[in-house]
């Protein structure tokens, strides 16, 4: 049955890094055995109240609080290093100095025990991450008429019948 399929697999990356142990916000859901909200709209009415309440520093290059947030749960979903997250959500040095503040004051812990009830995605928990990588394949028709069948048999026509039948 094997020989009836044709599968390719192209790694077009390297894998990624393992997690780190000491990323609290990684470890905070892992202690927990929680997985990783996802920010919806109506989510996001829920914590605003909380991190607008926390106020803004009023810098130039403030990330906007949902943001910040986006990439802090981005975080805790990849296991990416503060440095690897992607660019859109603002320096890692401003991200990682706001979740660590959020953290130290509760603020991060007051937000997930609003999200608890919200639609929530696992933590990766593999030892060896897999390399981005993309995978292909063909069926060989017999498969899904028997092995014994021949090819030309079973290849449909396009009107809904086999060519057997036709």
């Amino acid at each position: 049955m094997i020989d009836l399929l044709d599968i390719r697999v192209k790694i077009t990356g390297m894998p990624p890094r393992g997690r780190r142990d000491d990323c609290t916000l990684a470890k905070g859901f892992a202690d927990r055995g929680r997985g990783v909200p996802v920010l919806t709209d109506e989510g996001w009415q829920k914590i605003e109240p909380v991190l607008a309440a926390v106020g803004r520093r009023r810098r130039a290059n403030e990330i906007p609080a949902r943001l910040a947030v986006e990439a802090f749960l981005y975080k805790a979903r990849t296991g990416v290093p503060w440095s690897k997250l992607p660019t859109e959500f603002g320096t890692p040095t401003s991200l990682q100095t706001r979740y660590h503040r959020w953290y130290i004051l509760g603020v991060w812990q007051q937000v997930m025990d609003l999200l608890a009830d919200c639609e929530s995605e696992p933590q990766p928990t593999e030892l060896y991450p897999l390399p981005p990588m993309e995978v292909t394949g063909v069926v060989d028709p017999r498969l899904f008429v028997g092995v014994g069948s021949a090819p030309q048999d079973t290849v449909p026509t396009g009107n809904g019948i086999s060519a057997s039948e036709a």
